[in-house]
């Protein structure tokens, strides 16, 4: 349950020199790089669901089923917390695109779409190697393939391997969530700068005596989880 401190190394520097390597009493190549770190912390998050004694007699795969809905439940709470347009979570991960570049609040077009890219992409970005990617909500979705389907070329939206020009986009009502559920967005980022740490696994346990006298028994799932940017990229 304690913090984990990750090195970030940054800002490298390098030079062509002559043979000699020097020049007499000066040195030619300055020193370079910065060593950050980023910390995670636990924050505890909890699902909690009661079932009669008879339901658990009568079909012993419901408590599977609960733990799988509940898991999914839990990461859709983390996910909400690291894409919320509030800086900062109650008890939580705070957001990882509050303080990120905004593209203005017009409609979803090509030249937004290429304008986010290369504003991230301008940011010494490694095209080769950064995981790159849209996030969308349903209706930013929903725009962004109208327009690449009236004005690029084939293979510009990918439905099957789940591209738009070349990088994958994921679809979650939990983008914008705070914004108006009715208006389009869209994030274009590079997610290898996001560390997402989950400290000691998930938690879960049957709590059949609380609400005992009730005939009522309690399945609880906790875990510790922590998200955040290394950047402002």
């Amino acid at each position: 349950s304690s913090d984990r401190k990750f090195p970030i190394i940054s800002d490298i520097a390098s030079a062509f020199v002559t043979e000699a390597g020097y020049t007499t009493g000066t040195t030619v190549v300055a020193e370079s790089g910065k060593l950050d770190d980023l910390t995670l912390s636990p924050n505890k998050i909890i699902s909690l669901v009661q079932m009669s004694a008879e339901l658990m007699q009568q079909n012993a795969a419901v408590e599977g089923a609960l733990q799988a809905n509940m898991a999914a439940s839990i990461m859709a709470e983390f996910e909400k917390a690291l894409l919320q347009n509030a800086a900062t979570t109650t008890n939580g991960p705070d957001s990882i695109l509050s303080d990120a570049a905004a593209d203005g609040t017009g409609a979803i077009s090509i030249a937004a779409l290429a304008t986010m890219e290369a504003k991230l992409l301008g940011q010494n970005i490694n095209q080769a190697t950064a995981r790159t990617a849209y996030i969308f909500n349903g209706n930013g979705f929903g725009a962004a393939r109208t327009v690449a389907g009236a004005n690029f070329v084939n293979g510009f939206f990918d439905p099957i391997n789940r591209t738009l020009n070349g990088h994958k986009y994921f679809v979650t009502t939990n983008l914008n969530a705070g914004g108006g559920s009715t208006k389009d967005a869209a994030l274009f980022g590079a997610f290898d700068h996001l560390h997402i740490g989950q400290f000691g696994g998930i938690d879960i346990v049957y709590d059949p005596y609380t609400l005992g006298g009730r005939g009522i028994g309690r399945l609880i799932v906790t875990t510790l989880m922590d998200g955040q940017r290394r950047e402002s990229v």
